[in-house]
């Protein structure tokens, strides 16, 4: 029948995808990946050595002179952890949380709209959203390859809240800004924590994206491409 057909078209697919990528990298100089989580999975899979560079973030497009007292979600979808910032907003309805990026989920839209304490940005310039932040919300259920929001918001000193999937303990740079779990009252405790110490949470934050800027990256880059042609 038609699923046999689609089932076996796309297990041919992903053998010739598979098959494909295993020449390139193994006929490879240098195989480069954007986190050190990434480039452990691509050892373990293709049995070779990699290279870290993380994605280039050129802080002056995002630092800002002043910011605000809310708590920033970026992209409201699913995979994101939406639903989670949403839970933690009902239980902190004393704080004000503000979401940019758009979803196509309309129990997504209604539920942002029925919050008193959310307001849904859209689309917007990133340092209209980060004036008015002082926490960042990370709650990503996938698994992150690295993760650019804790880079962004700490060029402002804004601690980056966020879980622990993938490469996020590498961008947040900070194992105590981390949760363990999709418990929003882990969240709620968390953001409790770092609104106590805040100063230090920003200095850390400040600093982690300072070492992983677009400049630290770019020299990385340069030593493995020179130690290539040698």
């Amino acid at each position: 029948g038609r699923y046999k057909i689609d089932a076996a078209a796309n297990y041919i697919t992903s053998f010739l995808t598979e098959k494909f990528t295993r020449k390139i990298l193994e006929a490879s100089s240098a195989v480069i990946a954007n986190s050190n989580y990434l480039g452990e999975r691509y050892e373990d899979h293709y049995s070779i050595e990699t290279d870290t560079v993380y994605p280039f973030v050129d802080l002056e497009d995002y630092r800002v002179e002043e910011t605000g007292d809310k708590i920033l979600h970026v992209n409201p979808t699913e995979e994101k952890g939406i639903d989670l910032t949403l839970e933690v907003a009902e239980k902190m309805p004393e704080k004000e949380f503000i979401v940019a990026g758009t979803t196509k989920k309309e129990e997504v839209k209604q539920r942002m709209e029925e919050l008193d304490n959310v307001e849904h940005l859209g689309y917007v310039e990133m340092k209209k959203a980060y004036r008015q932040t002082k926490i960042a919300l990370v709650p990503s259920k996938w698994e992150e390859p690295y993760g650019r929001i804790p880079i962004e918001a700490g060029a402002s000193g804004m601690p980056a809240i966020a879980t622990s999937n993938g490469g996020l303990p590498e961008s947040v740079g900070n194992q105590e800004l981390l949760v363990d779990s999709e418990d929003p009252e882990e969240f709620v405790e968390k953001i409790r924590e770092v609104q106590e110490n805040y100063d230090k949470f920003s200095e850390k934050a400040r600093k982690n994206s300072e070492e992983k800027s677009q400049e630290k990256q770019l020299q990385k880059f340069e030593e493995i491409m020179n130690r290539v042609a040698e």
